[in-house]
């Protein structure tokens, strides 16, 4: 008998166990559940976002214009193209996908009695400006920056102006043309 009640009592005490691992094992697979539902939907949050930015310098020892017409400028030295949207060869950026982008750029000239004139165009058509006229032999930067919605396709690029303007760079870079999507839509 009294080997009847140390089985019992190792069989109760294994029973015990038992139930605390189910316990156990149960809160874990919940616990694995909530972790699976996090992850899908973080997986949904991200899912079609696209990363694009670029930063570019006109990559030039010397200076462009001034023109007889405006031109696009083509900054051809690419510090990054998270997204390929930028094109070093046209000088033009493609919105890949609808949403609220960012850019500035900044327009540099040395002379001594020289214009700098330069707009940001979407489309063609017109969103900021820089402008600066100097005398004496200065040398100035002037820059810009607008945000705005673009529909994937829209180009967006910096044109010099025609009638005198110039622009200018070197080995330090000072022209540049950047952008970047804030967010889609």
């Amino acid at each position: 008998m009294r080997e009847l009640g140390a089985i019992e009592e190792r069989l109760g005490a294994t029973v015990r166990s038992l139930e605390g691992m189910r316990n156990r094992l149960e809160a874990s697979e919940s616990q694995v559940r909530s972790l699976n539902a996090t992850v899908n939907e973080l997986k949904r949050f991200n899912e079609g976002k696209e990363q694009v930015a670029f930063s570019a310098t006109l990559g030039i020892s010397g200076t462009i214009g001034p023109v007889s017409n405006e031109i696009t400028l083509v900054f051809q030295r690419v510090l990054s193209n998270v997204g390929n949207a930028y094109n070093p060869t046209t000088g033009i950026f493609t919105a890949p996908v609808r949403g609220l982008y960012h850019f500035t750029f900044t327009a540099f000239d040395w002379g001594w009695t020289t214009m700098t004139g330069a707009s940001l165009r979407r489309n063609g058509q017109l969103m900021v400006s820089v402008y600066d006229e100097k005398e004496g032999g200065s040398s100035e930067s002037s820059s810009n920056s607008a945000t705005f919605l673009l529909q994937v396709g829209e180009q967006v690029y910096v044109a010099l102006w025609r009638h005198g303007h110039r622009i200018s760079d070197n080995e330090n870079h000072y022209s540049s043309f950047n952008g970047f999507l804030l967010f889609p839509i």
